[in-house]
Order: C-alpha cells, then structure tokens, then sequence
C-alpha cells in the first residue's frame, strides 16, 4: 500500500453513496452554523455521525481549530461473532 496508506480509505460502490449523503447533511449543518460556532470543548467537535456498511464503519466528525473547520473521516473493520477466533475480551474481564 505504501507509505500514505493510513490517509486513504477503501469502500465499495453502496458505500461511496451512503457516504455521499452523510456529507451532504454535513454540508447543510456546517452551512447553518454561525461563524464561530461552539464546539466541544474536549476536541473542538461540531457533529459527528457513524456510518455502517459492509462489514466497515466509518465516522465523520465535523471538527473547528483555531485554523477553521474541516471534516474528518475515519474507517474501521467490524468483526463478527461468526469470524473464526475473532473474541476479544477486555484484560480487566467482561463488564
């Protein structure tokens, strides 16, 4: 994959257009806004929204610095109970 692998996402046609939605609706909150809006305190956070689709998720966050707003997406793997060897279980136990 090479070195900038980690800035690259990887998502079928379905999901290319669940998300396209999702980032219209953030377009259209992001456009009602007022100019300096108030974020979470924490991580400077506007909106976020999950998106689940085949056998991935994907999070938008809708982020403000001090050098303006922008649009952060992250994917993960889901992992099924019906994946071999697939249990994990927290070192503290099952809570």
């Amino acid at each position: 994959m090479g070195a900038n692998y980690k800035s690259r996402l990887v998502l079928t046609m379905s999901a290319a257009t669940q998300l396209c939605e999702q980032l219209g609706e953030m377009i259209k909150f992001n456009e009602t806004l007022p100019e300096n809006a108030e974020a979470n305190a924490e991580n400077g956070t506007l909106k976020s929204d999950m998106l689940v689709c085949d056998a991935r998720r994907y999070y938008l966050d809708l982020r403000e610095n001090k050098r303006g707003r922008f649009l952060r997406i992250a994917q993960t793997v889901c992992y099924t109970a019906y994946e071999p060897h697939s249990d994990r279980h927290p070192s503290s136990g099952n809570k």
